[in-house]
């Protein structure tokens, strides 16, 4: 295999760049390229609303505490008509 054939094949792995000095520096051509993503405005906004989402809790505390405390004083009263009326919504 001839010299230039080599190098024909080594050049289309890498290519080469003089640095200040002169010196032969080797950068192959992953290096030379760099990657680049860019994102929707829709992906923007379902990712601000994704963390809006997150950064709410799943228990609302106040509305627990406040049924807890009813209970705990025996002022929580729920009609037996609602709750079928519920768990018949619900089938």
């Amino acid at each position: 295999m001839s010299n230039m054939r080599i190098s024909n094949i080594l050049n289309s792995y890498e290519v080469s760049a003089v640095g200040k000095k002169g010196q032969l520096n080797r950068m192959t051509r992953a290096e030379e390229k760099k990657d680049m993503v860019a994102l929707s405005n829709q992906a923007k906004d379902y990712h601000t609303a994704l963390k809006a989402v997150k950064a709410v809790p799943d228990i609302r505390e106040n509305i627990v505490s406040e049924i807890k405390q009813k209970i705990d004083s025996g002022n929580y009263h729920v009609s037996s008509s609602d709750i079928a009326d519920k768990l018949l919504k619900d089938l």
